[in-house]
């Protein structure tokens, strides 16, 4: 069979070595190149992951902020600020379910409950930074609710993405990928 060519490096931006494989289809070898799995393509994933975490949470901050101004009308800012983060969490939670952390096998019930859990550890945490900001640094209580979510978000990142989600692989192996309907067993080396 002749030699394949072989480009130097990994696909383009990705910074990866690329070592051969194999594709075996019936009687006929391909001679294919892929990444080499390392640490970078778990890292790669679990940014990928924050930064979809992070979108999600972008579009909670509108949903909080929106509650907390109507809230806030009717009772005291923290008990405000409370209320609007259950009523956030509660859309981030359907929205990280199936885009951020999807293929999970843990019901979604215990997930739910493990996430409401997460939450509540960074409610307090929260509550603190809100009252140190609004009572101690006099920052206004809306500028103090978005500075408080921006600190809180890399904890509630982790505690999610770690417990809530746990059983979710941060990325699929490159070249890991199933022929189906060719007659005959196909794999990747």
């Amino acid at each position: 069979m002749p030699q394949a060519h072989r480009p130097q490096g990994g696909p383009a931006g990705t910074g990866q070595e690329l070592r051969p494989g194999r594709l075996v289809v019936s009687a006929f070898e391909v001679a294919v190149e892929r990444p080499v799995a390392g640490p970078s393509r778990a890292a790669s994933g679990i940014m990928r992951q924050f930064l979809r975490f992070s979108a999600v949470g972008a579009s909670g901050v509108g949903v909080n902020m929106a509650a907390f101004a109507l809230l806030n009308l009717a009772a005291p800012y923290a008990v405000a600020f409370a209320g609007a983060f259950v009523t956030a969490a509660s859309t981030n939670f359907l929205l990280n379910r199936v885009w951020t952390f999807r293929g999970q096998a843990t019901p979604a019930r215990v997930q739910y409950l493990r996430f409401l859990l997460v939450s509540a550890f960074v409610l307090g945490f929260d509550l603190l930074v809100l009252a140190a900001l609004v009572e101690h640094a006099g920052a206004p209580e809306m500028v103090a609710a978005l500075l408080t979510i921006a600190v809180a978000t890399p904890i509630s990142f982790l505690g999610n993405r770690f417990w809530s989600f746990a059983d979710v692989a941060p990325g699929q192996a490159v070249g890991q990928t199933a022929v189906r309907g060719l007659g005959s067993t196909a794999r990747a080396d």
